[in-house]
């Protein structure tokens, strides 16, 4: 993301001054000179911008949106704000505010590249897959040889069941990068939705047994192996921590491992509370914190991070609903005053695309299972399931 907002950035603020704000533009780490508590009330636009690219840069987007909302910024820096204003929702889960910022900066910036291809990722994220589809075909158009818009353009036409066409995408990717995993994998998960099962197990021991040299990679080998050998996919998000440093994305996928698939809920907890630190509105930590609370009968300490959520509604995809619903549910064991919530949450989640296929064995959900209110939501998920919305 930084290049991109350095690009934007009016030429005379693209100098040495820079680097004293955003620090060592190599490692994510780097440290930054400025102080994230600084008073912006007493920054020029300019020092508030490069302040606030500082904190996203450091891992506090949600501090670095406060900055940006504080101060009025001129013209001439309108670029290179609404594009971090944007990487800052987005980097929080809040696909809304980023798709609608990143359209703010597509229309000051014109037909920018990376920013077209982020908010086609929001898009996706929000299941406006036409919207999306249209983005990427653009940027396939003009850069033909660019593997990540056809792996995107390839992913819609997977979410909408149009197989030809991410295939035809998928072995177009594959000519320009054969080592990629995550086009390697989508195209086992084309094969498999094709009834070609042999050829995609074949492509996913592959990958298996081959090596990541990237982020992105190794949390798509590392979540492939989950199911098989949760203890091995441990040791591997663990690695892959220490190769990329704390990020969000592997933190929450070691909780994950931890709790779900290892029966460890302690463990998963404190990489939870540490990934919580760094980033304290990052939403599946948010819920998935609250849900483990929730198991433990702590239903304060949940009720507090449903708060925050709440409290933050461009946050709450489907998924995050669902795992909000999941919470209540969990307290409803104690407390028959949060089945009311629970439903609503979990209604909100089924007709958001998400939860219809745990409906039936979450173990979450046994609070309120069977009553005759769960029963009506399985039905609509039935319904908008056989409607295909």
């Amino acid at each position: 993301f930084l290049s991109t907002i350095l690009a934007l950035l009016p030429e005379r603020m693209q100098q040495s001054r820079l680097k004293d704000y955003v620090g060592d533009l190599g490692p994510l780490d780097g440290q930054a000179v400025v102080s994230e508590t600084a008073n912006t009330a007493e920054m020029s636009a300019e020092e508030a911008l490069l302040t606030a690219t500082a904190c996203m840069r450091r891992g506090s987007p949600d501090r670095a949106i406060e900055i940006l909302q504080s101060f009025s910024a001129p013209n001439c820096y309108w670029p290179a704000y609404w594009t971090l204003m944007a990487n800052c929702h987005h980097s929080l889960g809040d696909y809304r505010n980023a798709a609608a910022s990143f359209s703010v900066a597509l229309s000051v910036t014109g037909r920018n590249p990376e920013i077209l291809l982020s908010r086609g990722v929001c898009l996706m994220k929000l299941r406006k897959v036409d919207e999306a589809t249209a983005l990427f075909s653009e940027l396939i158009e003009r850069f033909p040889e660019v593997l990540e818009y056809r792996l995107q353009r390839a992913l819609a036409s997977i979410e909408i069941a149009d197989y030809g066409w991410a295939e035809q995408d998928l072995e177009y990717a594959l000519k320009i990068d054969p080592e990629s995993v995550r086009i390697r994998l989508s195209l086992a998960k084309v094969f498999l939705q094709t009834q070609r099962q042999a050829e995609a197990d074949d492509i996913v021991e592959e990958v298996l047994q081959g090596n990541a040299s990237n982020c992105a990679d190794c949390l798509a080998i590392a979540k492939l192996r989950i199911r098989r050998d949760p203890d091995l996919a441990l040791i591997e998000l663990q690695d892959a921590e220490a190769r990329f440093g704390p990020q969000p994305e592997i933190m929450q996928a070691i909780s994950h491992v931890l709790s779900e698939r290892l029966g460890r809920p302690e463990e998963s907890m404190r990489v939870l509370d540490r990934l919580l630190e760094r980033h304290p509105l990052y939403p599946l930590a948010l819920c998935g914190r609250a849900v483990l609370n929730a198991r433990d009968g702590n239903w304060a300490a949940a009720q507090q991070d449903l708060q925050v959520l709440e409290g933050h509604p461009g946050l709450l995809t489907a998924k995050i609903r669902y795992q909000i619903a999941s919470a209540y549910c969990l307290g409803a064991r104690e407390n028959s005053d949060l089945k009311d919530p629970a439903y609503r949450w979990l209604s909100r989640a089924i007709t958001g695309g998400y939860g219809r296929d745990l409906l039936t064995t979450d173990p979450d959900l046994q609070a309120v299972r069977g009553s005759a209110e769960f029963e009506s939501i399985r039905k609509v998920a039935i319904l908008l399931g056989k409607s295909g919305v």
